[in-house]
């Protein structure tokens, strides 16, 4: 792993321990809620630099003309707002089932 991978993990980690720890005080509504929110809207970012609302015809264009630099950038930025996301999502699951 690379070091920008594990600090954006741990950002993540953090990220899940903070809304964790509010919900606990809160409540278990409000930890699911906390931490669906704290996940959801990295995740959210993650969608939007993969492309994943555009159009296929338009994805499809857009990567024959761009060039490999800025589609590397974009899946990087895509991969750690997931890795923000990941830990969050987790702890809203297991909140919300358990």
């Amino acid at each position: 792993m690379t070091r920008i991978t594990l600090v954006f993990l741990s950002a993540g980690l953090g990220l899940a321990a903070v809304a964790g720890a509010v919900g606990l005080v809160a409540g278990q509504d409000s930890l699911v809620r906390i931490s669906a929110w704290s996940g959801g809207i990295p995740l959210l970012l993650a969608m939007l630099f993969s492309g994943a609302f555009i159009q296929a015809d338009s994805r499809r264009i857009g990567t024959y003309t761009d060039d490999g630099e800025s589609l590397r950038r974009r899946n990087d930025w895509s991969a750690r707002c997931l890795l923000l996301a990941v830990p969050s999502l987790l702890l809203c699951a297991g909140a919300y089932f358990l």
